[in-house]
């Protein structure tokens, strides 16, 4: 999830491509859904985002390591797996790619279907208990944004464990699954946000363009802070409490162990190209040997007259 074999630019590039992408899926299917008025289409809704994680992650992992999301990013800033200016760098990046996304989702949706584009809004889906969004608050909407980005950015943390045997066998499988628990509690309250780009792209673009959806950024710092403090808590917690230092550690000696073989491999390589270099520097220094060997030579050649 920390690819840093690829230039910062070319990978933010694809974290922007890739939200964008998302967002134009996701949050289209939510508004298409009407979403969402029945449980069939909350489990409909919430496959989509599960499932188009996975086949974007999987898409861009060895570029970037897949994040299409801050939270995720964030985790990552803070356990010390990516550096701090990539990071910010795929974050912006992931802001922008959503205002494309849902750009391209404005333009290509007919009036009646758009809705406010799937935005996330505090208590928006609790229509479908038959009550009004007055039952649902703010505070309870952080608290569950927090707990369900928590459990997606833990399953990110143990995908990239090394110590996990399971990562080779399962991919962003377990990733995907994470995003569609999530969503299957979380749409019926918030629309499940866990992901403060998906959040911002539809409620900036619905907030300017959409008549009847000026109430949508009301609350909408909710899905900022509360994902924040559940991917920390969860990249933390994971790292300190779960992941086995021991492996780390044999990991890193193992990289010492042949980066010093690698050194040693190639040190009589380096000592004969030290050697010519003196050689070509200090040409009279490589004939000194000769010079003392000639009244010897003088001497035989003298005997053989």
């Amino acid at each position: 999830m920390g690819n840093e074999k690829h230039p910062t630019f070319k990978a933010a590039g694809v974290e922007c491509l890739a939200m964008g992408m998302f967002v134009y899926i996701c949050c289209g299917t939510a508004a298409t859904n009407v979403c969402c008025s029945n449980s069939a289409q909350v489990v409909a809704v919430s496959l989509a985002f599960g499932f188009t994680i996975m086949v974007l992650a999987h898409g861009i992992a060895h570029i970037s390591g897949g994040h299409i999301n801050p939270a995720v990013t964030l985790a990552l800033i803070v356990t010390k797996r990516i550096e701090l200016l990539r990071g910010l760098a795929f974050i912006g990046a992931q802001l922008v790619g959503s205002i494309i996304g849902s750009l391209l989702l404005y333009a290509s949706l007919p009036h009646h279907s758009r809705g406010c584009l799937g935005a996330n809004t505090v208590g928006g889906g609790a229509i479908i208990f038959g009550n009004g969004e007055d039952d649902y608050n703010t505070g309870q909407a952080f608290l569950l944004e927090t707990i369900c980005t928590f459990i997606l950015v833990f399953t990110v943390m143990a995908t990239v464990d090394p110590a996990n045997g399971m990562t080779k066998a399962l991919g962003v499988f377990p990733i995907g699954m994470a995003v569609f628990i999530c969503h299957i509690i979380a749409i019926p309250l918030t629309g499940c946000g866990i992901n403060p780009a998906r959040s911002f792209g539809p409620g900036i673009i619905a907030y300017g363009l959409i008549d009847n959806c000026d109430k949508v950024m009301d609350d909408h710092w909710v899905f900022w802070l509360a994902p924040f403090l559940g991917a920390a808590i969860a990249a933390l917690g994971y790292n300190h409490l779960v992941q086995d230092h021991n492996q780390q550690k044999n990991l890193r000696e193992t990289f010492h162990a042949e980066a010093f073989k690698k050194d040693a491999d190639t040190a009589p390589a380096k000592s004969a190209k030290l050697d010519l270099l003196s050689t070509v520097l200090r040409p009279n220094a490589a004939l000194t040997p000769m010079d003392s060997e000639s009244p010897r030579l003088d001497n035989i050649a003298r005997s053989h007259n």
